[in-house]
């Protein structure tokens, strides 16, 4: 929740690679925090002089918020919303981080 989450990432049903040469579907932030670690380089590809303090910025303004109600993790009835789960109320968006870093360096 708030104070411990900065940020969703699609973590659900992700096709990866597994021992033996072989691909899985797994869950969970093993999938999710790739996911977050991509737009980031992405975005330092583009602008590799922002710092860590500026780029982890860009990352949490830019995400897509959500008024919905989704189950709180770990419940099978109770409904909160999705934006009670994390600092941002939001998912990680490379089009809006890429936006945004390039008005943040634009402006240096």
């Amino acid at each position: 929740g708030r104070g411990h989450v900065d940020l969703f990432a699609p973590g659900v049903a992700i096709l990866s690679s597994i021992h033996d040469h072989g691909y899985a579907r797994n869950e969970g932030t093993s999938m999710a925090a790739p996911v977050v670690s991509g737009v980031a380089a992405l975005v330092l590809a583009y602008h590799p002089r922002l710092t860590g303090p500026q780029l982890k910025d860009i990352l949490l303004r830019s995400a897509t918020r959500f008024d919905q109600r989704v189950l709180r993790p770990g419940s099978e009835s109770e409904r909160v919303s999705f934006g009670e789960l994390s600092d941002t109320g939001g998912i990680v968006n490379a089009y809006a981080a890429l936006q945004l870093a390039a008005q943040v360096a634009g402006s240096r």
